[in-house]
């Protein structure tokens, strides 16, 4: 179908324009904390900034790693799709079978009872 592949052609697009925002976002938080911290120009509120510093690395690295896994679990390449993909009218039919067979019928309920 067209909007699938549609939707299918801007999912890289969507992620890379989030991760970006993400990225922006971080960056942003980064020096907003050392811009806070370095107002006081204290030897103290330096190396705060350098532990929240190092504690954010640590966590975006944990993050960026996660993300990549389940990115790489999760990938769709193009031929699966093709693979996957049928006439609207088979499915149709599949979904007509499987109504019927799931469908509450009055000798399933009485049997139920």
């Amino acid at each position: 179908h067209a909007a699938v592949s549609g939707m299918y052609q801007e999912r890289d697009h969507i992620w890379r324009v989030f991760a970006i925002g993400s990225m922006g976002f971080c960056a942003n938080f980064f020096s907003w904390i050392w811009i806070m911290l370095l107002q006081y120009q204290t030897w103290e509120h330096v190396g705060i900034a350098i532990v929240c510093s190092t504690i954010f690395l640590v966590a975006a690295a944990i993050v960026i790693r996660g993300v990549r896994r389940i990115f790489s679990r999760f990938e769709l390449k193009q031929t699966e799709v093709a693979k996957k993909q049928i006439s609207g009218a088979d499915f149709l039919k599949k979904q007509t079978a499987a109504s019927a067979l799931t469908a509450i019928s009055k000798e399933n309920s009485a049997a139920n009872v």
